[in-house]
């Protein structure tokens, strides 16, 4: 897997809590935009993140362009330096399905750092707390204490390495927690 993460010249997409990727496994890339709450959101997790694909991608990113750019593909805005590399990531994965059918993917990047990711995809808000409840359920199965604090993620990881000044800056907005 090898995610290259774009931003506007002036990182206006990350520091709303928007991430869009280029996500290439196997040589096929496709383009995801992850949206979260805002970085001085309390109780964020992973799990609010909303997902777009496909030609979803382009919808949500023109509301960040507040109507100043028209543009038809993602291709267009780097084609013209609208927006450009942030960090690139590559990684091996490992997938594995639980008894309760959550899906956990190990990922070990090329600078060595590993993560694990128990997901619960849910379809609107009101599924949410049961989601919680099978990935709590999941750690317990695989022994992680209830308590334990969100370890780095793999973009996170990759800010340290290739931009630790913004990420300082991220986490100044975020209050110290983790992305």
């Amino acid at each position: 897997i090898v995610d290259t993460y774009y931003d506007k010249v002036d990182r206006g997409l990350c520091f709303r809590d928007a991430w869009l990727r280029s996500r290439s496994v196997n040589g096929k890339a496709r383009w995801e935009f992850k949206v979260g709450p805002g970085l001085g959101h309390e109780g964020h997790t992973a799990a609010s993140y909303q997902e777009y694909h496909g030609k979803e991608v382009v919808e949500k990113l023109r509301e960040y362009f507040n109507g100043d750019m028209k543009f038809s593909e993602v291709t267009d805005l780097t084609s013209a330096g609208v927006i450009t590399v942030l960090v690139r990531v590559a990684s091996t994965r490992d997938t594995y399905r639980m008894p309760n059918g959550l899906i956990v993917d190990i990922d070990c990047t090329d600078e060595g750092h590993v993560v694990a990711e128990i997901e619960d995809v849910v379809s609107c808000e009101e599924e949410v707390p049961s989601a919680r409840a099978r990935v709590d359920e999941t750690c317990q199965l695989l022994g992680i204490p209830h308590d334990a604090p969100p370890a780095p993620g793999k973009m996170e990881n990759a800010l340290h390495m290739q931009c630790p000044e913004l990420l300082q800056s991220l986490r100044k907005k975020r209050h110290g927690r983790t992305l």
